[in-house]
């Protein structure tokens, strides 16, 4: 669907179950009403007749996650700096929800959720 055409950083998670819910910062972190990427992306995507359960797993740009020996995932600091970005094509017509990840009680974002810059163009 897309085409990645720069990448300075290279650090992403692509794989399935790749975004934060509410399931997960209850479990987790005990705050079952913490705002996730799972929220934010539903928000997204009502307008268009969508449903929460209409949200599929998600690309996460510049999410530094490793694998560890036991097959879980591990998610570390991100490398990525202010400024960095990725540039993509879209190969077809597209419905993109995008959410900058809220977390503050895990190292995706340094414990600090900040803001996203996008940029679309023709």
């Amino acid at each position: 669907m897309f085409t990645v055409t720069y990448d300075k950083v290279g650090v992403h998670f692509p794989l399935l179950g790749g975004k934060c819910s509410r399931l997960i910062y209850t479990l987790r972190d005990k705050a079952p009403m913490h705002r996730s990427c799972q929220d934010n992306l539903a928000e997204a995507l009502k307008p268009y007749g969508l449903t929460p359960d209409d949200v599929h797993d998600a690309f996460n740009i510049f999410m530094n996650v490793e694998i560890d020996e036991k097959g879980c995932f591990v998610i570390k600091p991100p490398v990525a700096d202010n400024g960095d970005y990725i540039e993509m094509r879209a190969e077809m017509d597209c419905l993109v929800a995008i959410s900058a990840c809220p977390s503050d009680t895990a190292p995706t974002n340094d414990f600090k959720p900040k803001p996203l810059g996008v940029e679309i163009l023709e």
